[in-house]
């Protein structure tokens, strides 16, 4: 998945692009997750990573920052609609809070 902002920085690049890799286990059936964006120097650093597990029509991936700083996102399709939802949380020692919600669909 490439994201890229409409928002964009002084010298007119994206003020956010990500290129995300998406990647399941045949064997145990969990996907992995790994964000590759402008926001950190580390884009290989295990915080990049998310893993997950199928939950009905959604995928909840959790990113693990330090011990008690998480991130959330789930991706959760909308069968009737043919079309994702994309939920992204901050988790900070427990307490989850909406970072944002947005819509995906077909071009």
């Amino acid at each position: 998945m490439h994201e890229v902002s409409r928002e964009h920085s002084a010298n007119g690049t994206p003020a956010y692009e990500a290129v995300v890799l998406f990647g399941r286990d045949p064997h145990t059936g969990e996907y992995a997750c790994l964000w590759l964006d402008n926001t950190g120097a580390g884009a290989f650093d295990p915080p990049g990573i998310g893993r997950g597990s199928v939950a009905g029509d959604s995928i909840p991936f959790l990113f693990r920052y330090t011990d008690t700083d998480r991130f959330h996102t789930t991706f959760v399709y909308n069968r009737a609609a043919d079309s994702w939802q994309w939920h992204m949380d901050n988790d900070s020692a427990g307490v989850r809070r909406p970072f944002a919600r947005v819509t995906l669909t077909r071009r």
